[in-house]
C-alpha cells in the first residue's frame, strides 16, 4: 500500500522537475536569443544623445512591429517625435493614440489633428510648455491601442486621448484578422506575449524569406492584406465580437488610468456616410429572389442616373423588401432621398449602408455606442467627434466635405477634430483662461499649409480610390481628385514642380517641403523658398533635413534680404540648442556638425568660418551644401586677408562636383568687391 501510493507521488513530482526544467530551459534560450542576438521586442523610447544632463529621446518609430506578427510590411511605423527628458517644468505633456487616423494620413504630420491640437494647447495655455505625441499606427484595433498605452504611462503624460474603432474588424488583432491569435481578448494576450518573445523572433527571421516578402506597402496593398479574411456580413458574429472585444480594450485602458491617475478621453470615430460606397454582395436568397433584386437594382441605378428620383427610390425600396440588410441598397436609396430633399430619411439610409457594409473598414453605430457606453460607466470624459463631423456636414451626413476616403479627416476635417478634442482636453486639464480665437486659416498659416501638401494628398487619394478594394463605387470621386491635382500641378511653379518629382522618385529628402525648398532657392525663389523652409522646420525637430538644416537656409534668406532680426535670431539660437545634441550623437559626422554649428555662427555672430573650413574637407558636407559653404568662405575669408584661400576652395569645389558656372559667377563676385 504504501509502495503503491510513492509511485503516484514519485511520479508527480518527476513530471514537475521535468516542467520546471523545460520551462528553465525556455528561459535561458529566450535570454541567449536576447543578449546575443538582439531580437528583443523593439521599445517604445529610443535614446538618441546627450547633453548637459538632459537626454534627448524619441518614440521608437519600429515599435508598430510588435503588433504585426503575420505581415511584415515596412510601412507599418509610428511617427517619429524627438523630446528632451527631463521636461521642463509647469510642462503639459498630451499622449494621442489610436490608428491611421491618429497618424493623419494622408496629410504630413505638422497637418494631422494632434499636431493642431498642440498649437491649440499653446494657445490655451500660453504660459506653460506643451507637448503632443503622435502615437498612431497604421491598421491597428484597440486590443493594439490598449498596450500603446499601457506602455506610454511610462512617459508621465498629463493626459491621453483614444480615437479608435474603425480597425476592429479587419485591423490587427481584430475580430476578422488573419494574426488575432483567437477570438477572445484573453487569447489575444498571450498571442501578442509570445510574439514579443526572442525566440519567436528568431523563428520568423527564419522563415520569412520562405514566406513573405518586404517592402514598403502602398495603402492599396495594405487594404487587400488586412481584408484577406472576406467579407463580414452583417449577421456575421464576428460583427458582435468586435464591439465585445473593443469594450473590453477601452475598460483595460480605463482601468489603467484609474491606477496611474492620467486621465483618458475616449473619442467617438467619424466615417464618411454619404460619400464612401459600401462593396458591393448580392444578398444570400433563392434564385427568384436574387433575380428579382438584380432586376430592381439595375433598373433603380438607371433611373437615378436619369434623374428620376421617385422612380429610382421606389425601386431601391422594393429591393430592400427582398433583403433588407443589403448595403448596396441602402447606400442608392439615400442618394435618391437626399435629392429629393429628404435628408433625415438619406443620412438614416447612409448609416445603415455604412454599417452593413460587407467590408466593414469603417466603424458600426454598434462600435460608437461602445465608446459612449464606456466613456459613461467608466466616468471618462468623451469627445464626440462623430456628432461634431456631423453638425459641421450637410443635413445628409457626412461626406466628401470632411473626409478624404472611408475614414480619413479631410484637412479641414483634421482641424475640426483638433477643436473638439482640445475643447474637451483643455478643459480635463484645468483651462480657467479666455479661450483664444482663432480661424481654420490661421491654423493652417502657423503650420505652414502649402500648394504642394495638398497636391500630395489628392494624388495619394486618386491612386487609393482608383484601385479594388477602394475603387468600386468611388469613381466619381476619384475622377475628381485625379482632375483637383491637375490643377493644383499646374498652379505650382516650376521649383516646386522639381521638387515633388523629386520627392515622389526618393532622389532627395524623405521632406515633400525641403525638397521644394532646396529646388527654390537654386533658382533663387528666396521669398516663396522661405516658406517651404519654415514648412520642413516644423516637420522633423532635432533632426538634421528637419528643423535644423532648413532653419539654417531659412535664416540665410532672411539674412541676404536684410531682415534678419529679432524674430529671426531667436528662432536660429532655439536650433542652435538643438544642435547641441546632434553634436553628442554618434550617427553625425563631424564634418556635419561643423559646417551645421559654423553657419549659426556666422548667422548670429558673423563667426564660425574656422569650423565651416574643417567642413569643407568633408566630401559628403561639399556635395550637399557647396552653395552655402561656398558663398560664405568667398564672401568671409577675403574680410581677414585670406583670398587665395577663398579661389582656391571655389575652384577646388565647383570643378569637383562639375559647377562650373556657380564658380564663375562666385570668383567674379569676389573681383568686383576688391
Amino acid at each position: 500500500m504504501h509502495s503503491e501510493e510513492r509511485q503516484p507521488r514519485t511520479h508527480q513530482f518527476a513530471t514537475l522537475i521535468a516542467l520546471l526544467f523545460g520551462i528553465g530551459l525556455v528561459v535561458a534560450a529566450e535570454m541567449g536569443v536576447r543578449s546575443l542576438l538582439d531580437l528583443r521586442a523593439p521599445e517604445l523610447v529610443v535614446e538618441l544623445a546627450q547633453f548637459r544632463e538632459k537626454n534627448l529621446r524619441s518614440i521608437n518609430p519600429t515599435y508598430a512591429r510588435r503588433f504585426f506578427s503575420g505581415v511584415d510590411v515596412a510601412g507599418m511605423r509610428m511617427t517619429p517625435r524627438p523630446f528632451v527628458e527631463p521636461r521642463p517644468e509647469n510642462s503639459i505633456r498630451v499622449i494621442v493614440v489610436g490608428g491611421s487616423t491618429v497618424q493623419g494620413y494622408p496629410h504630413p504630420r505638422r497637418l494631422t489633428a494632434s499636431s493642431y491640437i498642440q498649437r491649440m494647447l499653446e494657445d490655451a495655455f500660453s504660459q506653460r510648455q506643451v507637448e503632443v505625441f503622435n502615437m498612431g499606427i497604421t491598421a491597428i484595433s484597440s486590443f493594439g491601442v490598449a498596450r500603446v498605452v499601457e506602455d506610454a504611462m511610462d512617459l508621465k503624460p498629463d493626459a491621453i486621448v483614444v480615437y479608435t474603432g474603425h480597425n476592429e474588424i479587419y485591423g490587427v488583432y481584430g475580430a476578422a484578422s488573419l494574426s488575432q491569435g483567437g477570438a477572445a481578448v484573453w487569447a489575444k494576450k498571450l498571442h501578442y506575449g509570445i510574439m514579443q518573445w526572442g525566440i519567436t523572433a528568431l523563428v520568423r527571421r527564419a522563415i520569412q524569406p520562405l514566406s513573405s516578402s518586404s517592402g514598403e506597402a502602398s495603402p492599396t496593398s495594405l487594404l487587400s492584406v488586412m481584408s484577406a479574411a472576406g467579407r463580414v456580413m452583417p449577421e456575421d458574429t464576428r460583427r458582435s465580437d468586435a464591439e465585445e472585444n473593443l469594450r473590453t480594450n477601452l475598460r483595460d485602458m480605463a482601468e489603467a488610468s484609474r491606477e496611474l491617475g492620467t486621465p483618458i478621453l475616449l473619442c467617438t470615430v467619424s466615417s464618411n456616410e454619404r460619400g464612401f460606397a459600401p462593396s458591393y454582395a448580392e444578398p444570400s436568397i433563392n434564385r427568384d429572389s436574387l433575380k428579382t433584386w438584380k432586376k430592381l437594382v439595375a433598373e433603380g441605378i438607371v433611373a437615378y442616373e436619369d434623374n428620376q428620383y421617385d422612380a429610382a427610390q421606389s425601386l431601391f425600396e422594393r429591393a430592400l423588401t427582398l433583403d433588407k440588410n443589403n448595403a448596396w441598397s441602402h447606400i442608392f436609396l439615400g442618394r435618391c432621398l437626399e435629392m429629393l430633399g429628404e435628408d433625415k430619411m438619406a443620412r438614416s439610409a447612409y448609416v445603415k449602408a455604412r454599417d452593413m457594409d460587407p467590408t466593414p473598414w469603417r466603424a458600426s453605430s454598434g462600435l460608437n455606442d461602445v465608446i459612449r457606453e464606456t466613456a459613461r460607466i467608466e466616468n471618462l470624459p468623451l469627445v464626440d467627434s462623430e456628432g461634431l463631423f456631423r453638425e459641421n456636414s450637410p443635413p445628409a451626413g457626412i461626406g466628401w466635405e470632411l473626409m478624404d476616403d472611408h475614414v480619413h479627416p479631410s484637412a479641414q476635417g483634421q482641424i475640426l477634430l483638433a477643436r473638439g478634442v482640445t475643447e474637451v482636453l483643455a478643459n480635463t486639464l484645468g483651462h480657467t483662461g479666455e479661450d483664444v480665437e482663432r480661424s481654420d486659416a490661421e491654423y493652417r498659416q502657423m503650420q505652414r499649409s502649402t500648394a504642394l501638401d495638398q497636391l500630395a494628398a489628392s494624388h495619394d487619394m486618386h491612386v487609393l480610390l482608383s484601385e479594388e478594394p477602394m475603387s468600386e463605387g468611388n469613381e466619381m470621386q476619384a475622377e475628381h481628385l485625379a482632375m483637383r491635382a491637375d490643377s493644383l500641378w499646374n498652379s505650382l511653379v516650376i521649383g516646386e514642380q522639381r521638387g515633388y518629382q523629386r520627392w515622389r522618385q526618393g532622389k532627395g529628402s524623405d521632406l515633400l517641403p525641403l525638397n521644394a525648398a532646396d529646388q527654390l532657392f537654386a533658382q533663387g525663389d528666396l521669398m516663396r523658398a522661405s516658406i517651404y523652409y519654415r514648412a520642413a522646420a516644423l516637420e522633423e525637430p532635432f533632426t538634421p533635413w528637419g528643423d535644423i538644416w532648413a532653419t539654417l537656409r531659412w535664416g540665410r534668406i532672411r539674412q541676404l534680404a536684410g531682415d534678419f532680426g529679432a524674430e529671426e535670431r531667436a528662432t536660429v539660437e532655439a536650433m542652435s540648442q538643438r544642435l547641441a545634441f546632434l553634436a553628442n550623437s554618434t550617427e553625425f559626422s563631424p564634418g556635419l556638425v561643423d559646417f551645421f554649428s559654423g553657419y549659426a555662427l556666422f548667422l548670429l555672430k558673423d563667426e564660425g568660418v574656422d569650423l565651416l573650413e574643417r567642413a569643407i574637407k568633408d566630401r559628403q558636407v561639399r556635395r550637399l551644401f557647396f552653395f552655402d559653404l561656398l558663398a560664405i568662405l568667398s564672401e568671409k575669408l577675403p574680410e581677414i586677408g585670406r583670398r587665395a584661400d577663398a579661389e582656391r576652395y571655389v575652384r577646388e569645389v565647383t570643378e569637383e562636383l562639375g559647377q562650373g558656372n556657380y564658380g564663375r559667377f562666385l570668383l567674379e563676385q569676389m573681383a568686383r568687391s576688391r
